[in-house]
């Protein structure tokens, strides 16, 4: 039930701090390339529930950095900026000091010594945004399931009726997702035409037989802009 995963997370949250008072060597990470868990905006999911926990900014860093290497034996290799060290870091236009959030405020990403423009990475194409937002909602897991749109994403019903704009609103309205025990959405067919996929949706969940429906989505910007449901 969902009381008792908020029990188990209070206690997580009590014994992360009781750890890292204690002086044990406290590392981020995630499950980053399951199904449902993203990489990127699932580490900063981790930072926000550590946060919570009590931990602050400095040690937040610190978990992301050199006790990552120290976790791995490995900190006379990377972890720090040091001479002699691998050149894997990320320099940022706003200090993560004052907010840990400023660490999406990228400027340059350093990796063994080559640097990246983040503008320069490739975004995803629209297939695998689509299936990002498929797995994510199979495994029940909002955040991950919004996570592939647009903040100002628009949701259409046929024959072109707008039924909700904003990824504010769209959270409130798929609430349902981590509610529905039984849900599944299974792949019938796609098509990807440019910058759109055609999915044909069979999904289970809503009672004893599967409900039908074909969603078109729209990318723009490397994220899914527009979604037209047909049933």
């Amino acid at each position: 039930s969902m009381s008792r995963l908020r029990a188990s997370d209070s206690l997580k949250m009590a014994n992360l701090k009781k750890l890292a008072a204690g002086g044990v060597t406290i590392a981020t990470g995630t499950d980053a390339g399951n199904i449902g868990t993203q990489h990127v905006s699932s580490y900063f999911d981790e930072l926000r529930a550590m946060q919570s926990a009590g931990l602050d900014n400095w040690e937040l860093l610190q978990a992301s950095t050199i006790n990552g290497a120290r976790a791995m034996a490995k900190e006379s290799l990377f972890g720090s900026i040091k001479k002699g060290k691998r050149a894997d870091m990320i320099l940022l236009d706003k200090n993560p000091v004052e907010d840990i959030a400023n660490l999406e405020s990228l400027s340059l990403v350093i990796n063994r010594g080559e640097v990246w423009h983040p503008d320069s990475v490739r975004s995803s194409s629209p297939e695998l945004l689509a299936d990002e937002q498929l797995l994510a909602y199979n495994a029940h897991n909002l955040e991950a399931f919004l996570a592939p749109y647009a903040e100002d994403v628009e949701i259409y019903d046929f024959p072109g009726e707008l039924l909700m704009k904003g990824k504010v609103n769209m959270r409130k309205a798929y609430e349902f997702l981590e509610k529905t025990p039984k849900l599944y959405c299974r792949l019938v067919n796609r098509v990807v035409q440019g910058n759109k996929v055609i999915d044909h949706e069979e999904v289970w969940g809503f009672g004893d037989k599967p409900v039908y429906a074909v969603a078109i989505y729209e990318m723009k910007d490397g994220k899914i802009s527009k979604v037209r449901f047909f049933q």
